[in-house]
């Protein structure tokens, strides 16, 4: 969101802030910068009512999209709205199936909130296969799911299949 990672340093703040204004400012039902502006206000002032009246306003201008259905799903797990995201995060994944972030997203979602280990590693192991070799992100989320769930060996063994086969999704 903000260009530069995850970080969040006054200037990348103040800058996408900006950017989202002036795009508003030109198209004020603009869908896809109200969407950023709800990322915005949920992830770096906590404005979850702010971030909800947007993401409702872009809602009403356009077809469910993944990344709206995204957004939603992020808020309301910000919110502990659990039930909600989850099946919004469903609702992302049958909009854009073979996006890797999206995907990730989810086994991180079913990981540590249900404990739903197994369908976590799945998600994992799809995400990588999505983004192909060198995936790093839902990788180490799968060695750690792994590591916590089955055990050190478990993970080690992921590890040594990976540096096997580059290519190695299981």
């Amino acid at each position: 969101m903000y260009g530069a990672g995850s970080s969040r340093g006054p200037e990348i703040v103040a800058s996408s802030r900006a950017a989202i204004d002036r795009a508003l400012a030109a198209q004020p039902d603009l869908p896809e910068a109200l969407i950023m502006r709800a990322n915005w206000l949920r992830s770096v002032t906590g404005d979850f009512q702010a971030a909800r009246a947007d993401l409702a306003r872009a809602e009403s201008l356009m077809a469910p999209s993944a990344e709206l259905r995204q957004a939603q799903s992020n808020l309301a797990r910000e919110m502990s709205d659990w039930p909600e995201a989850f099946r919004l995060s469903r609702e992302t994944l049958r909009l854009d199936p073979q996006n890797g972030d999206y995907t990730n997203a989810y086994g991180i979602g079913l990981y540590s909130i249900r404990g739903d280990f197994a369908e976590a590693d799945r998600l994992y192991a799809q995400a990588s296969a999505i983004q192909g070799p060198g995936s790093v992100v839902p990788f180490r989320n799968r060695v750690n799911l792994r590591r916590s769930w089955r055990g050190p060996e478990a993970a080690l063994a992921l590890i040594g299949r990976m540096k096997m086969d580059p290519g190695y999704a299981d």
